[in-house]
């Protein structure tokens, strides 16, 4: 998270709110899960119990490491358990999305179910201890099961990451050319940075070749700085692969961060109507990325 302040107690104000808002959110996660399967509020519990500290405060640090392991995890197709289930066996393959129940547009066969595998016929899934299964979501997966005896769904014996997630091929390759854009970011960048030097903060791939990347000056995370304007800019980068391992890039188009959001001051924003993208989150002081 990027600081932006230089006094030491609205630092710590801030990474406390932080911290409550996360730990609101997941504590809200898990009921969406539990007033579907009360079953699984033991292993929510639990699993919340260790992201906190004894007072009470979210633990990053556990949590990074939960997230961690579970993507190591997914790149290399292991499967995770969730129930011993019997009946006929399923396979399914595709998206997993959740249901939010606000959400009135959701069709009327997913109502009342978490979590479901999106394809040209959405299947929902059932079962109990499914409060995990929010670590897959919006990402490609095989889920096998069994029909539940009403016909109605699937019940969750074992999920595993698949397709794009568990392509060692193109995940190196997003790999480099993340890495080729945090190292060249100040020259990618239309404009020079204000005060320091531009550093990357997300990468959101449309596709293999197609990535937004969004940074903002390297000064806002200077405990000494008196900056309290958001530096944030955004590009939509079209790029290729060259034989020397750099990349070949084209701005399609260029934002600067307005009062609430970001204002497009360039190009075309070509994909404007896609949601489904692939986000990274760059760590400047580790030098790495982790997928979001």
């Amino acid at each position: 998270m990027r600081n932006k302040k230089n006094i030491l107690i609205l630092t710590f104000l801030v990474l406390v709110a932080i911290g409550l808002i996360a730990l609101r959110q997941h504590q809200q996660k898990n009921r969406l899960v539990q007033n579907e399967n009360p079953d699984s509020a033991k292993k929510s519990d639990s699993l919340q119990g260790s992201m906190e500290s004894e007072d009470n405060a979210v633990n990053f640090d556990e949590q990074d490491k939960i997230y961690e392991q579970f993507e190591a995890d997914c790149q290399s197709g292991q499967w995770k358990v969730f129930n011993s289930v019997s009946g006929d066996a399923v396979t399914l393959s595709g998206k997993l999305r959740r249901v939010y129940p606000e959400d009135s547009t959701a069709p009327a066969e997913l109502r009342g179910f978490g979590f479901y595998i999106e394809g040209s016929a959405n299947t929902p899934l059932s079962g109990s201890n499914l409060a995990d299964l929010e670590l897959f979501e919006d990402r490609d997966v095989e889920v096998q099961g069994a029909k539940s005896e009403d016909g109605k769904s699937v019940e969750v014996e074992q999920v595993r990451c698949a397709g794009t997630e568990t392509d060692k091929a193109a995940i190196n390759s997003r790999i480099a050319l993340m890495n080729w854009i945090a190292e060249n970011i100040n020259s990618i960048a239309p404009q020079k940075a204000p005060y320091q030097k531009w550093t990357v903060d997300t990468a959101d791939f449309v596709d293999e070749n197609h990535v937004y990347v969004e940074y903002y000056d390297a000064a806002e995370d200077d405990e000494n700085s008196n900056i309290d304007v958001d530096t944030s800019r955004k590009v939509l980068l079209e790029t290729s692969p060259k034989e020397d391992g750099t990349f070949n890039f084209t701005v399609m188009a260029y934002w600067e961060m307005g009062d609430d959001d970001y204002v497009l001051k360039s190009g075309a924003d070509k994909f404007e109507n896609v949601w489904d993208v692939m986000t990274y989150q760059y760590d400047p002081d580790g030098k790495s990325w982790t997928r979001i």
